[in-house]
Parts: structure tokens; sequence; C-alpha cells
């Protein structure tokens, strides 16, 4: 099996990589993408983002944006994790908007939180939001109807982030990460709707 990655890391560290036991893991589809930080897609290839534009969605890692006040979004590559920090003067938005609306229900977020200075909150469609993260695995379920996941950073608040999991239901099952080859392909994968008008001549 030498054609296959043989260890992940963890939080405890490097594990050996069982093919068989992940086969029957139990685990629910991640809903979003590029969502692994320990090693993201980051096609644009800085290691730091910062917001150019007055509330205008900036563009970071795939898939994500932040969208702040001038130069207060900061989002920053590190070896094993982002960072994203808002040296605003009002609340940021880190978000990931998705290509269809899902269903009303309850879905559950874990958030695996490295660091936190602040006050960052999260919710699902605008609606309600969870209690303030902390440093560690945040298990967080709310009742929506998602069009986009979102982390709401206050002023002067930071966080540092391995990875986020999303999916339906009210239980918090085990984070398996894609592979990288099939993370690139979602990523490299979009969709616009435009209304086009036609006229003869």
């Amino acid at each position: 099996m030498s054609q296959y990655v043989t260890k992940i890391r963890t939080n405890d560290g490097d594990k050996q990589i069982d093919y068989n036991a992940l086969a029957n893991l139990p685990a629910n589809p991640n809903l979003l993408i590029n969502s692994d930080f320990r090693n993201p897609i980051n096609q644009r290839g800085s290691t730091t983002y910062l917001n150019n534009k007055d509330w205008a969605w900036c563009y970071g890692i795939d898939r994500w944006a932040c969208n702040a006040s001038l130069n207060s979004c900061k989002l920053t590559v590190n070896d094993a994790s982002i960072t994203i920090i808002n040296n605003g003067n009002s609340v940021m938005h880190f978000r990931q908007l998705f290509e269809q609306k899902y269903d009303n229900g309850l879905y559950t977020a874990t958030i695996n939180v490295v660091s936190i200075t602040g006050n960052v909150v999260v919710n699902f469609d605008d609606g309600a939001q969870s209690s303030a993260l902390t440093v560690g695995k945040n298990v967080i379920t709310l009742n929506a109807t998602p069009e986009h996941f979102n982390l709401l950073i206050n002023v002067g608040a930071s966080i540092e982030l391995a990875w986020i999991k999303l999916e339906a239901g009210n239980v918090s099952t085990p984070f398996v990460p894609r592979l990288y080859a099939e993370e690139v392909y979602l990523c490299k994968h979009f969709f616009q709707t435009v209304n086009l008008y036609w006229r003869p001549g």
C-alpha cells in the first residue's frame, strides 16, 4: 500500500492509518469545502490576505472570504492552521457561500479552535447565533436553512483554526479530511447564473 498516505496528523500527534477501519467510520459528509486548514487549498498563493476595499468580499484561501471595513480583515496561512484577525471598528464576517440552499432543519458545526482572543460566534444563515467560541473543539447545533457558513469576528478579536466541519443533523461525527486531489477539484468547480439578453443584428 505504498501508494497511499500511511499517517495522518491529529491533535495527539501523527497516527498510523488503518484503511479498513477508515472505510467503516460512521462519519457524515462535510458540507464545507476546503475546511481542513492544516493544509488548505490556496490557489492564489499568498500567505497573507488583507481586504483593500471597504465592505467588499476579500477572497483568500479557496472558497472562503472576509467582509469588513477597509484594511481591517487579515487572514494568514500558517504551517498547520489559518488565523483571521479583525483590526477594524465593526464586526467582520468570515464566510463560505453554498451553491445551493439546504432544507430547513438541524445542522451541527464542529470547529477546532487552536487559539482565540475576543468574541467570535457562528451562524449558518444570518439567523440564530452560537455562544462565543473557545479553544478546542466547539460543537454547535442550530436550527437553520443554511445558505452559507459564517463566523462573526467582533472588533479586536482573532481566531486560529485547524478545521471546521458542518453536517446535517444534531450529532457531531468524526472529521475525515477529503483526499487532497478531491478538495482541489471541488475548489476548481464553480458556477454562476447570469441573465443574457439577445438582440437580432
